[in-house]
């Protein structure tokens, strides 16, 4: 499965890591990873240069169904971000 959304992140697609799950995303890059946690959304500009994913749970994705869910998962995004900054 990871092969196939890491396909999907490189064409530049938006996905949102299902928020009512207990389910994440590590995402590979270059020179660091980053942590997408529920409810945050992965993909579009921010993840094109992903190497390798790692699940973490039992992955659920789903896509954004407008551009508020969007504006809220790219929030979610970047407090996990900042979460991950602080362990």
């Amino acid at each position: 499965m990871c092969d196939r959304v890491r396909l999907q992140l490189q064409q530049g697609e938006l996905l949102i890591v299902n928020p009512r799950r207990k389910n994440g995303l590590i995402i590979y890059k270059t020179y660091h990873a980053e942590f997408a946690g529920p409810g945050a959304i992965i993909g579009g500009q921010f993840d094109l240069d992903v190497s390798k994913l790692l699940a973490v749970g039992n992955l659920s994705l789903v896509t954004p169904s407008n551009s508020q869910a969007r504006k809220q998962a790219y929030k979610m995004r970047r407090q996990w971000v900042r979460l991950t900054k602080q362990i």
